[in-house]
């Protein structure tokens, strides 16, 4: 990742909504694989904000959802940051019913 966790505002708009890889899954698999592979992609990042950061708290959202009525699904991770004083993104988080896989948070 080619930005400083240092500048955790500048990390939370650089990884937010990153669409997750599924151009080598069999289309028959594909919802569970990307909710398998979502998780990971959130761990990764989120490992690797709590390895480069000076601090903070970043939390960080893995969904499955459909796409456009295709039959296909997408996979995306969505993050912000723990922003002590400030309202957490509940209602954001409770948008996602059904589609949601993991609620992470760094450390």
């Amino acid at each position: 990742m080619p930005f400083d966790a240092r500048d955790v505002i500048g990390w939370e708009a650089n990884v937010n909504g990153w669409l997750v890889p599924d151009a080598d899954l069999p289309n028959s698999d594909l919802p569970e694989a990307l909710a398998v592979r979502s998780v990971a992609y959130l761990s990764a990042i989120l490992a690797a904000f709590e390895r480069r950061s000076t601090g903070g708290v970043m939390v960080g959202m893995a969904s499955v959802a459909p796409f456009l009525g295709t039959g296909r699904h997408t996979a995306s991770t969505t993050f912000w940051l723990d922003r002590p004083g400030e309202r957490p993104y509940v209602e954001a988080v409770s948008a996602f019913e059904g589609q949601a896989v993991c609620l992470m948070r760094s450390h």
